[in-house]
């Protein structure tokens, strides 16, 4: 087993998920008033901005990363 590229991919999944984590929390507050209309467009606007920058990254970080375990590997390493 190549524990080393199992570490590094490890890494890069930690790094997505707190990546992911960040934009899903930054999209959780939409404020509506009471005739329906978008209550806060300055929050709104700024928790998109948190969510895509929080994507962006992600998406780096997955094209940058070029060492993925492949299905043969998890395989042979009886995973």
């Amino acid at each position: 087993m190549n524990r080393q590229k199992l570490t590094r991919a490890q890494s890069v999944t930690d790094k997505l998920w707190d990546s992911f984590q960040k934009a899903q929390d930054s999209l959780r507050t939409f404020n509506v008033n009471g005739v329906g209309i978008l209550a806060d467009r300055s929050l709104l606007r700024s928790n998109l901005v948190t969510a895509k920058a929080a994507l962006e990254a992600a998406l780096k970080e997955m094209d940058d990363f070029k060492d993925w375990p492949t299905d043969e590997e998890y395989e042979r390493w009886g995973f």
